[in-house]
């Protein structure tokens, strides 16, 4: 196959999308960030600036798009991580002792003052999620944004929060 040049990329593009989807719809398991995914796929493509011409475009197509979904996959882990920390609950015994309970107490004024302290947007999707029990789809078609931009916004909001409340422990 002959060089293939930056102008001819979004034919190859075009050629290669609907295959470039599935496979990306196979790794994610989800249309939405399958979708994202393609496009950033995309955008990585008609961005590329080196001076070197793509040999094979349909193979470049597929180690963007799948090291983006490997990227993806990495920091939806690393989210639901940290949100299965943020969320673990102490155990029964320690709910009565008076010291646990002032602990607690504290703890929650500091948590008051860093979601306080978050950006409004954040904030508002945080309390959506955490307080008013929405789901991160619905808070997504309520702003008019995507379902992973609302779960980094969260992410953004617990790792404030858990800094926060690590940076006060007395």
């Amino acid at each position: 196959m002959p060089d293939i040049h930056l102008e001819q990329l979004a034919n190859y593009f075009s050629l290669y999308r609907s295959e470039l989807h599935r496979f990306l719809l196979r790794r994610v398991d989800c249309e939405q960030i399958a979708n994202d995914l393609l496009q950033d796929t995309y955008l990585r493509f008609v961005d590329y600036n080196d001076q070197q011409a793509i040999e094979n475009p349909r193979a470049f197509l597929y180690r963007v798009a799948g090291n983006l979904a490997i990227d993806h996959l990495r920091t939806h882990q690393r989210q639901k991580s940290l949100i299965a920390n943020f969320d673990h609950q102490p155990d029964q015994d320690l709910l009565n002792n008076p010291e646990h309970i002032i602990d607690q107490q504290q703890q929650l004024q500091r948590l008051q003052l860093a979601i306080n302290q978050l950006a409004p947007v954040c904030r508002d999707v945080f309390i959506r999620s955490r307080f008013q029990g929405q789901t991160h789809q619905q808070i997504a078609n309520d702003l008019g944004k995507s379902k992973s931009w609302v779960e980094k916004q969260i992410v953004q909001a617990l790792r404030h929060c858990q800094q926060a409340l690590e940076i006060n422990q007395p």
